[in-house]
């Protein structure tokens, strides 16, 4: 068998018989730039399929194989721009995204409406292959035309998972797409309680946009339970979430300098008998530093530490007049670490 690819293959291919496709591709001969050219070529008169974009739609990771493997081009587009990548991430197929990015797929390269790969997954919310793009740095603030960020789609549709994820690895929480609306705007026009409450904890604005404040919206889609909460959190610090904090999420924020006391209620107010890792690391950072303590403390403050700690080892060292015994330095350091190192170091 050889010449031109046949649309027929799609079908087949569709439904995991390899048969076919393997046929096709032994006939051919020898595997060069011409046979590329047939297997980049665009097949279906709807979406404009090329075989790679076919499979990887109808997640046939072996038919990605071995296309890839016989010189097809992980860039090659459909009609609408998107590339192999950008089908996976679409359909959740996390075996052939794994293939293409292995492949060297650009995890950034978006369709004719600007859309990524990443947006794509986090639109129809599939978990693993976001992990997969992010993984492979995928840029995690890139919108499609419209200003739509992945963050903006995740939040709109409710995936909560994603969107912690995201934020975990610095999507900006407040970036808007063209027409003004936020990510926690959509989540409150929708109604993502948790979402809301996520997107809070990494300090969300509740300023007015063109659509209205977030409980303006909250109110009027009738989420009155959102409504709620965004007014009995209005004074709320990130670190005042309690509920929402993971124990990674709190100390990352006590070691870059969040403050136990702004707020109404404040940090520690609400940490006072609460429950949970969040309120229990806060309660701690609250006490006076010591050693089991001092990666709860911000890093200019740890630094300071440190530098004391130094002046007591040296004060400990230093010699001793001839017509004096020797001091016990271990006793004199631990002493000024127990006793004067927490009264000089302090948040």
């Amino acid at each position: 068998m050889s010449g031109a690819v046949s649309p027929a293959l799609l079908p087949e291919l569709a439904v995991g018989n390899l048969a076919a496709l393997r046929a096709f591709l032994s006939g051919w001969g020898t595997r060069g730039t011409s046979l590329t050219a047939q297997l980049d070529a665009r097949l279906d008169t709807e979406k404009q399929d090329t075989l790679l974009t076919w499979a990887a739609r109808h997640g046939q990771a072996e038919g990605v194989r071995l296309l890839i493997e016989a010189g097809a081009s992980v860039g090659a587009t459909t009609g609408g721009g998107a590339s192999a990548l950008h089908i996976a991430c679409q359909e959740g197929h996390v075996e052939c995204v794994q293939l293409l990015r292995e492949a060297g797929a650009a995890v950034n390269q978006a369709n004719d409406d600007g859309r990524t790969p990443l947006y794509a997954a986090c639109l129809n919310g599939h978990l693993e292959c976001v992990r997969l793009l992010l993984e492979a740095s995928a840029a995690v603030n890139q919108a499609n035309v419209n200003g739509f960020t992945p963050l903006y789609m995740a939040c709109g549709k409710g995936h909560l998972e994603i969107a912690q994820l995201l934020l975990e690895v610095g999507a900006a929480v407040g970036q808007a797409m063209n027409n003004g609306a936020t990510p926690l705007l959509i989540a409150c026009q929708e109604g993502h309680l948790e979402v809301a409450k996520l997107l809070s904890s990494y300090g969300a604005s509740r300023a007015a946009t063109p659509f209205g404040t977030p409980e303006e919206v909250a109110n009027r889609h009738g989420h009155a339970d959102l409504a709620a909460w965004l007014v009995a959190s209005r004074g709320w610090t990130p670190l005042a979430h309690l509920e929402t904090l993971t124990a990674a999420r709190a100390l990352s924020l006590l070691r870059s300098g969040a403050s136990l006391h702004e707020g109404e209620p404040t940090p520690l107010q609400r940490a006072v008998g609460g429950e949970g890792e969040a309120a229990a690391l806060i309660r701690r950072a609250a006490a006076p530093w010591s050693p089991a303590r001092h990666s709860l403390f911000p890093a200019v403050v740890r630094e300071y530490a440190v530098t004391v700690m130094r002046i007591g080892y040296q004060i400990a060292l230093s010699p001793p007049d001839a017509a004096e015994a020797r001091p016990d330095w271990s006793a004199l350091s631990d002493v000024w670490r127990e006793h004067v190192l927490p009264h000089a170091v302090a948040r």
